[in-house]
């Protein structure tokens, strides 16, 4: 796994957040949709997902990041997790902050399964994963176009998370 220094302070990780922000152009915006469908129920001022084949042909690519982290979650969880975003974003790239040591032989499998790359968090730090995702995206946030943190204890992904990032 990668290395990090995780001891500035929180006020200077989130500075540094927001610089790495500023220097890559800001945060992409999504485009407000036209009228729904009717029978359509979304949220205000987006539009609807695309259907998930639509999703990989459209908003799939390895420039998009997800990141989670397997520390305290179910293998079953984490197979629903890893399985559906593969499903509906087959090129992004998945990087996953696991527990110290070799994996088990299922979560092996599934790392290998779905094309996975991982990062050990320190014993120590599996309570600082937040900082820990700061740390790894501040020297590598140019290297994405989009990024999606999400929890793999409880989600599962029917579209591609990636289809509302638009260019402005």
């Amino acid at each position: 796994g990668e290395t990090a220094d995780l001891a500035p302070s929180l006020d200077e990780r989130l500075s540094e957040v927001r610089a790495a922000i500023r220097r890559s152009g800001g945060m992409k915006q999504q485009k407000k949709a036209a009228q729904p469908e009717p029978g359509v129920n979304i949220l205000p001022d987006s539009k609807p997902a695309p259907k998930p084949q639509q999703a990989a042909a459209q908003d799939d690519t390895a420039r998009n990041l997800a990141m989670s982290t397997s520390v305290g979650v179910h293998d079953s969880n984490l197979a629903v997790f890893l399985g559906s975003l593969r499903a509906v974003a087959p090129q992004c790239t998945i990087l996953l902050f696991t527990p110290p040591g070799p994996p088990t032989p299922h979560m092996q499998e599934l790392l290998s399964k779905y094309s996975v790359r991982t990062v050990q968090v320190p014993a120590e730090q599996k309570s600082e994963v937040w900082g820990l995702y700061h740390v790894f995206l501040r020297d590598k946030l140019p290297d994405f176009d989009a990024v999606l943190v999400a929890s793999a204890a409880d989600t599962a992904f029917q579209s591609s998370p990636f289809a509302i990032v638009q260019d402005p």
